[in-house]
């Protein structure tokens, strides 16, 4: 498998006029992308990915000139955010060679991405081929097919991405733990959030050291005397200490 060096951001230089003659390749450039979530998913690793490349052009007897590795990167990220792109692009281009992937989700999973590499690849007479369904742009419709795929995931990640956000505000609504840090005051019991006694405690105290005008330093160095300690650390810090006391009600968080 090819490492990626640094290439030229292919997508700023004016793409050249398309010929009218029809595309003909003799080698395959591939490209695998792996967002950080579908890394554990079987059939999308980075392996799976690389050997349907490889068996692609092994089984057509086109010249595999390299396969370029984008892990860990969104497909909705511009094409100049991700250099393995860039690189595979560029190699098409150079090489007049067919950029090869497993399936559309891995070029893009935003309408724009996904046009702006199409439209460069197609304007240099570089077919784009999806192993998965079978596209290939310089076929009849080839382009438009692309297009819809493209237009069909940039719909279904926003549709997924507003159904989650309604999901996540009705959970946390209903008290439940949704993930990420949980607030001062609070603990999570499997997935309900319930109050934390103990800590509550100690907001209360130093919401009443404050209002007495005592400064956050010296709340902090009262709160370890009365073995009020912190959730992470040995000792209070003032952004601690001014983070606890602007909880206002925790237990209402709870409920």
């Amino acid at each position: 498998m090819k490492t990626t060096p640094k290439t030229p951001h292919v997508f700023a230089v004016p793409p050249r006029r398309r010929s009218r003659k029809p595309t003909m390749v003799g080698g395959v450039v591939g490209y695998v992308r792996v967002s950080t979530r579908e890394q554990a998913r079987t059939g999308y690793s980075i392996e799976s990915q690389t050997a349907d490349i490889t068996k692609y052009a092994a089984d057509r007897g086109l010249t595999l000139y390299g396969i370029h590795v984008d892990a860990g990167k969104s497909g909705e990220l511009p094409p100049h955010r991700a250099p393995a792109l860039n690189a595979a692009v560029s190699q098409a281009i150079q090489t007049g060679s067919a950029m090869v992937v497993r399936d559309p989700a891995r070029v893009a999973r935003q309408l724009g991405r996904g046009q702006q590499v199409l439209d460069i690849l197609t304007r240099n007479n570089c077919p784009l081929i999806s192993i998965e369904l079978g596209l290939d742009s310089s076929a009849p419709c080839g382009s438009s097919m692309w297009f819809m795929c493209f237009w069909t995931a940039e719909q279904t990640r926003e549709a997924t991405r507003r159904n989650t956000s309604g999901v996540v505000r009705f959970l946390h609504s209903q008290g439940k733990w949704t993930g990420g840090s949980v607030a001062y005051g609070v603990s999570v019991d499997g997935r309900n959030r319930i109050p934390n006694q103990q800590e509550l405690a100690t907001v209360r105290r130093a919401q009443e050291l404050r209002k007495s005008g005592a400064s956050l330093r010296s709340i902090g160095q009262t709160l370890l005397s009365e073995n009020h300690k912190p959730r992470i650390g040995a000792k209070w810090h003032a952004p601690m200490i001014a983070r606890i006391i602007a909880t206002e009600t925790p237990l209402e968080k709870t409920k």
